[in-house]
């Protein structure tokens, strides 16, 4: 067999093993397998859960960093001491960038699975008029992105929904101060 040969056929399994390898190259990696968005009813917050895989140990520090990014909006009612509403209008709260970030570190088989969630706001609010309670009215999720700040992955943002929610738990008799509320 001749020198020619040889590097002929040496240079056809590298170029074949390249390609095989390159494939396998493609397919590793970070990717999120599952990602899911919701809210409480109850509560008002937006909570993203999510399952990605290929991460490897998530270097330098051993954990992967995501932030969850929403436009949110949050309009609060003040009560008075007889749970209703004194003259005025709600007052809104909107978070037009609320972030939260968190790090997690990996299982053995490179996985995370986690959650992060943005609780509504009443920052600068308050009641005046003898208004007892500044309670949530409603609150409102868009433009909803979770993102892996380690590996750059942003694939899930598209996946997460825009929700909303209303009607939480008003002053009554019964309940005197539900959990949506901040005593004034």
């Amino acid at each position: 067999m001749s020198i020619s040969t040889i590097a002929a056929r040496f240079a056809g399994v590298s170029l074949a093993a390249a390609l095989l390898l390159g494939q396998g190259v493609a397919w590793a990696g970070a990717n999120f397998i599952k990602v899911s968005g919701s809210i409480d009813a109850a509560t008002g917050d937006y909570t993203a859960s999510w399952k990605e895989a290929g991460l490897g140990n998530c270097s330098p520090t051993g954990e992967c960093t995501y932030t969850l990014t929403a436009n949110a909006t949050f309009t609060w009612q003040c009560f008075n001491n007889g749970s209703n509403v004194p003259q005025g209008s709600p007052q809104t709260v909107n978070d037009t960038h609320d972030t939260v970030t968190g790090s997690f570190p990996p299982t053995h088989n490179g996985n995370i699975s986690a959650s992060l969630t943005i609780t509504p706001d009443a920052t600068g609010l308050n009641c005046k008029g003898g208004a007892r309670l500044l309670c949530l009215a409603s609150a409102d999720y868009s433009g909803v992105m979770l993102t892996d700040t380690t590996t750059n992955d942003a694939t899930a943002s598209g996946e997460l929904p825009n929700l909303s929610a209303a009607s939480f738990p008003v002053p009554s008799k019964k309940n005197p101060a539900p959990s949506t509320c901040i005593p004034q």
